[in-house]
């Protein structure tokens, strides 16, 4: 086993501890990202943009007055409450994407509330217990809730013009009151006047869980969300699954200690309970609990591992002209994305910042390609450091590959921008014409890291090609900056 693919993977291990334990940072840049819409929470109004149809994967509301998506479960009762439509496709398919993928993941990152009951629980009590009395039974009736404050009741009872009242968010939602009825109830004075029973007995609702959440685990997630209920159906099934290794466990009931939702992981690892905290991982002291994400990539790096020494290191001039290519590719993207990109953004069309064109297109994607820029720099200076390594180039090739799939995900948000607002179609053209490295040069670049990888291993290649692939590259990575710097016009 060499010792740089070691290093490599006790870092990989380390980063990921790291991840797990500052899960609520990222829970908190979650809820930031999904309820960025300030201006809500300062004049009280909530935000009714194009963004709203779209659903978030949490329990987010959609009144909280800074929320630019809407809540899975609200727009599951809007569909089957209505007097139109009877079953959304959309909306059952967004669930089972997300099911699909993460299960239980969801309510463990990407959850507001659940942030808010792990923040409680933090406090300081005399009292501590995982679960309530009756656990055991209790259990059970989020799907109640399920059954019947979000599909039954909306479904069959209707009012006078005939649309279904959201029973769940109406009449029982903690989440939908602490984070829209209580702001809108501070900011709006006339609403204030208007409040009833119904705001009273939310309120209640509210009060018990967030005192309960003091002394209990999550009550909200075991006993009542009907989300986690369904999320947590799809468990045992989803790409993103917890395994354990028989042959490690040693059955000390650690993994169980750990866990909050108090589950016997190593005998039920996929548990409709389970959140995916992954605190369950990182206290197994035999190292016996896993990820099937995980596990994958350990099988991606155990390929390297088991490969011989390269038979000779290629010629420095190689590896030299690939750092430089990345390097300048990355220059042309940042100079693309200052000239056009994010410092348009945040200055002179600051306000736009709040029509959907511009959240979705503008403010992340600038964030996506700046960081993507930067991430070639790297990738350009750690080869350059380390030219006279062949081993270097297989990890700058999996940086590039990398690279590649975080740029495909920026598209992909571009283009959802484009979609719902038609009107930036001439602006969208224009950026994706000053950004020719990022359409045609990471894929020279991959070409060239793989090419440059086989001559470390003793395959030459035909000289052409070589040459070819880096007057292309180097074509449009420079064109990145001459474009950005000469023709874009401010």
């Amino acid at each position: 086993m060499h010792a740089v693919y070691r290093d490599r993977v006790s870092k990989v291990e380390k980063k990921r501890r790291f991840f797990e334990k500052y899960r609520n940072w990222f829970q908190a840049a979650w809820f930031a990202f999904t309820n960025g819409y300030f201006r809500g929470f300062v004049k009280g109004k909530i935000y009714t943009g194009n963004t709203k149809i779209v659903c978030v994967p949490g329990l987010n509301c959609y009144s909280c007055p800074g929320a630019i998506g809407a809540c899975p479960i609200g727009s599951l009762q809007a569909i089957l409450g209505s007097n139109t439509y009877r079953v959304s496709l959309y909306v059952f398919g967004f669930i089972s994407l997300f099911g699909v993928l993460f299960g239980r993941l969801v309510c463990g990152f990407m959850c507001p509330f659940g942030l808010v009951q792990d923040l409680l629980y933090k406090i300081p009590s005399g009292f501590k217990k995982k679960n309530l009395p009756g656990h055991k039974y209790l259990k059970y009736l989020r799907y109640v809730f399920l059954l019947v404050f979000v599909v039954l009741l909306t479904s069959l009872i209707h009012d006078v013009t005939g649309t279904g009242i959201p029973w769940f968010c109406e009449w029982v939602c903690p989440s939908g009151t602490l984070l829209a009825g209580v702001p809108l109830m501070i900011l709006n004075p006339e609403f204030r006047e208007a409040i009833g029973f119904q705001f009273y007995w939310k309120m209640a609702i509210m009060i018990i869980i967030l005192i309960g959440s003091v002394f209990y685990y999550r009550p909200f997630c075991k006993y009542v969300c009907p989300l986690g209920a369904i999320y947590g159906l799809f468990n045992p099934v989803s790409t993103y699954r917890l395994t354990v290794d028989t042959e490690k466990c040693i059955k000390c009931g650690m993994c169980q200690k750990a866990c909050g939702m108090d589950i016997k992981t190593f005998e039920t690892p996929n548990s409709p309970e389970c959140i995916r905290c992954l605190k369950c991982v990182s206290a197994c002291p035999a190292g016996a609990l896993d990820t099937t994400w995980n596990i994958e990539r350990k099988k991606f790096e155990t390929r390297f591992l088991q490969e011989e020494e390269a038979s000779d290191n290629p010629k420095e001039i190689k590896t030299l002209l690939l750092a430089l290519l990345a390097f300048a590719g990355g220059l042309g993207t940042i100079a693309t994305q200052l000239r056009g990109g994010m410092f348009l953004v945040f200055t002179d069309h600051f306000e736009d910042l709040y029509t959907l064109g511009n959240v979705a297109m503008y403010g992340f994607i600038s964030f996506i390609k700046v960081a993507l820029a930067f991430f070639l720099l790297f990738t350009a200076v750690y080869t350059f450091k380390h030219r006279k390594d062949a081993n270097s180039l297989r990890l700058m090739k999996e940086r590039v590959r990398t690279a590649q799939i975080i740029y495909l995900i920026s598209v992909a948000i571009f283009f959802a921008g484009l979609i719902f607002n038609l009107a930036l179609l001439s602006t969208v053209i224009s950026g994706i014409a000053l950004s020719p490295f990022m359409l045609a040069g990471l894929p020279i670049l991959l070409w060239l890291t793989n090419m440059t990888v086989k001559r470390a291993e003793g395959k030459r290649g035909p000289v052409l090609l070589w040459w070819i692939l880096y007057v292309l590259g180097g074509s449009v990575a420079a064109a990145g900056i001459v474009f950005s710097i000469f023709i874009y016009e401010l």
